[in-house]
């Protein structure tokens, strides 16, 4: 078992929180040169075809991943006059602080910081990995779209394809413009797929 960061934008942060996300996705990098799906042992963390060309994967089963996500710095004063400040933390995706403390009598920085260079000390949401595999991007079904954080309620009475189409909105918004013949949704790369739990 190890710790391990894990980004997610804000939209997915608020869907972990209200429950919805229990699954993720994550493109393989590289991507297999002859094609094939790797072989995966999810409990080692290792993947490739021999035991020679073992390589390892960023995610096992047991992982612990804290999630970084937008945030600010903040200072708390509950005493007055600087006698018991307090340094803590506010998030992007809820507006709420890492201590029960009223944000609005915090001093707050006045720009969000991005997820990628929260400290490990910041975060507030942990998960554990329960399963690891590999597939290709498009072989998501309508079911694990709702685990990546699709709306269900949204998608209540639509067919399989439309929930797809949202998962690939998503998806493809998370790509960056240079890497869309590689890793987007068109481009049906193979992905790691984690399903995790919250845990305290």
């Amino acid at each position: 078992m190890a710790e391990k960061p894990i980004l997610f934008g804000t939209e997915m942060v608020c869907a972990i929180l209200d429950g919805r996300k229990t699954q993720t996705r994550r493109v393989i990098k590289p991507q297999p040169s002859d094609g094939k799906k790797p072989m995966v042992d999810p409990f080692y963390g290792t993947y490739g075809y021999e035991r020679a060309d073992e390589k390892r994967t960023p995610y096992a089963i047991d992982d612990i991943l804290w999630v970084r996500e937008t945030w600010k710095n903040a200072t708390g004063d509950p005493a007055g006059g600087g006698y018991a400040l307090f340094d803590t933390y506010i998030y992007k995706a809820d507006g709420q602080a890492k201590v029960d403390y009223p944000t609005d009598e915090m001093l707050v920085e006045d720009r969000w910081r991005p997820s990628i260079f929260m400290p490990k000390s910041a975060a507030r949401i942990f998960l554990r990995v329960k399963n690891v595999w590999v597939e290709r991007l498009q072989d998501i079904d309508a079911i694990d779209c709702v685990a990546e954080g699709c709306d269900a309620d949204m998608l209540s009475g639509v067919g399989p394809e439309f929930t797809r189409g949202v998962f690939n909105g998503i998806w493809d918004s998370t790509i960056k413009e240079k890497d869309f013949p590689f890793y987007s949704w068109d481009a049906n790369p193979w992905v790691w797929v984690l399903s995790f739990e919250r845990i305290q």
